[in-house]
């Protein structure tokens, strides 16, 4: 029997890549590079003084070594996949479509050289998830970098990829755009000013007809790389290309944002000048650089950048987010500006404060109703890591609706993916992590999960009713068959104020009375409050107030 499996599987596998060989091999042409810009850096080996930095102090974010304080805001995670095989390789993105529905990618490696990616849509605000695309690299092949975006209001919108992997030895640079049934339009960047590409990174402006940017780092010569950008506005068939933006700082790690045709942003980390996070800004009638960290620091790593997409240059915040130390001392760090991008602020504390994290994300969504970025990073927490989440606060330099919302620890080798999103079915932060030592991909949500909105219940439970009874509330729920049964009360803050009940229940007509009280007996203080019902792990939350 086992044999039959173990062929049965491999059967599967040459037929999933036999029917979908890559890039190279689905309506692939070359990219057509109309013009070129350079935008060299005119402070290139420059290597500027340390200068103060400024870490407003915030208040102790509460980390926990178990999710079980999380905010019931948040919703209980929702598997995307645990299909991909994430050991030797292995990146997530996240976007959303203006009709609501959700896309995650995911890399997957069967073996140290055959990687391949895989879409999976959420028709269902990521209660289910279903795979509508892959692809892989081909024989020999390491996928590695790939960025991922949905265009921007359209309903059946293009999916854009940008992909680099290793096929050929000096690798293999595309940008796709691939339809809802899976039509692929490939284009190839095969000058030679695009071999040996290292990584890239994009990101698409929210309009019509929506502008493409991508940075990527190439190797020029041995021990020397160069930071380039690329623009189209026609969805990859033809492109301008801005750069290179250094010639011999070392460049690595980087970022890109942008606004719209004229106005986009390019970020890397400066290796030979004390690793520096360098800035590239396009805007009508120029262009310049700044040093988003205002510091020196030969630690710093893993750059990000954000734009507000809707606020014209130069009255648009752009934020930087980064790491600085190793092991136990790593902290996450952010700086912005507040005159699109022409100078920054010293460095933050961002998130988490003085605790140990990394892999920070940063990243405002494309629709206008919402202007402050949203981030998430990494904590390390012993026997479970926490991932905490939390938006920009009116002064944009503090943060706050700080949570951790993660159900199962998280990987600390994988940045977890957050926006923020104001559209039809959709509201408020959604993520997506990997779930600690597995092949598991989580999804979470805010805001979407409480009065506003209930979870469908199954056909396992009919539900359950309030009934407000002056001085008490009465549950009353109806039982399928026998269950294991747990009520709790949350307040806003996520603490359980009361739980009403753990155990087996029968089938038929249950009630269960709340007295308002805390699990002392004391009598709650008016305010809102979350009675968080869960049967055989089919979660409903309904919102209640006390006067």
């Amino acid at each position: 029997m086992k044999k039959s499996l173990v062929l049965w599987g491999l059967l599967l596998f040459v037929s999933l890549y036999a029917a979908n060989s890559g890039p190279a091999g689905n309506n692939c042409q070359p990219a057509v590079v109309n013009s070129w810009q350079s935008a060299l850096d005119p402070e290139d080996g420059i290597y500027p003084e340390t200068e103060p930095r400024v870490v407003p102090c915030q208040g102790d974010i509460e980390l926990g070594t178990a999710p079980s304080h999380y905010a019931p805001l948040w919703a209980d995670d929702k598997l995307v996949t645990d299909q991909c095989n994430i050991l030797f390789r292995y990146k997530i993105a996240l976007d959303y479509d203006v009709d609501g529905n959700l896309y995650a990618a995911v890399q997957s490696s069967f073996s140290s050289d055959a990687d391949s990616l895989y879409i999976f849509k959420s028709t269902d605000r990521g209660y289910t998830w279903n795979q509508i695309f892959l692809t892989w690299a081909g024989t020999g092949g390491e996928l590695r970098d790939f960025e991922f975006r949905i265009e921007p209001y359209k309903s059946d919108p293009l999916m854009y990829l940008v992909w680099v992997d290793t096929v050929t030895s000096g690798c293999r640079f595309y940008f796709g755009a691939i339809e809802q049934n899976g039509s692929e339009h490939w284009y190839e960047f095969s000058d030679s000013i695009f071999t040996n590409v290292v990584e890239a990174a994009m990101d698409v402006s929210p309009e019509a007809d929506p502008t493409v940017a991508i940075s990527y780092i190439r190797i020029e010569s041995p021990g020397e790389t160069g930071w380039y950008t690329l623009l189209s506005s026609d969805s990859g068939i033809t492109w301008t290309s801005w750069g290179p933006h250094t010639a011999s700082s070392g460049p690595r790690d980087v970022t890109t944002t942008v606004q719209d045709s004229t106005h986009f942003y390019s970020g890397v980390i400066y290796t030979q000048s004390s690793n520096r996070f360098r800035m590239y800004r396009h805007y009508d009638g120029g262009w310049g650089f700044a040093n988003v960290s205002t510091t020196i620091d030969t630690t710093r790593q893993s750059p990000i950048l954000a734009t507000q997409k809707y606020h014209a240059y130069p009255n648009n915040y752009v934020y930087g987010m980064y790491t600085i130390g190793s092991a136990a001392d790593e902290r996450v760090f952010f700086s912005y500006s507040s005159d699109g991008g022409q100078n920054f602020n010293p460095e933050y504390w961002s998130l988490t404060g003085e605790v140990e994290s990394e892999e920070p994300h940063i990243r405002i969504g494309w629709d206008q109703t919402n202007d402050r970025p949203v981030a998430c990073c990494n904590v390390e927490g012993g026997a479970f890591d926490t991932l905490v989440a939390g938006m920009a606060n009116t002064d944009f330099h503090s943060w706050y609706l700080r949570a951790t919302p993660n159900d199962y620890s998280l990987t600390g080798d994988m940045p977890a993916q957050i926006t923020y999103a104001t559209v039809t079915g959709l509201q408020g932060r959604i993520l997506i992590y990997r779930e600690f030592a597995s092949d598991n991909i989580w999804f979470d949500r805010w805001n979407m999960y409480n009065s506003v909105e209930e979870e469908p219940v199954s056909g396992t439970v009919n539900g359950f009713n309030l009934i407000n009874q002056s001085n008490r509330v009465s549950i009353r729920f109806s039982l399928p068959a026998g269950q294991n049964i747990k009520i709790d009360v949350y307040d806003l803050s996520g603490r359980i104020v009361n739980s009403l009940a753990n155990g087996t229940f029968s089938t038929g007509e249950h009630q269960i009375y709340w007295n308002l009280d805390d699990n002392s007996g004391e009598q709650v203080q008016a305010g809102n409050y979350f009675i968080r019902f869960d049967a055989d792990n089919i979660i409903t939350t309904k919102t209640i107030q006390v006067f």
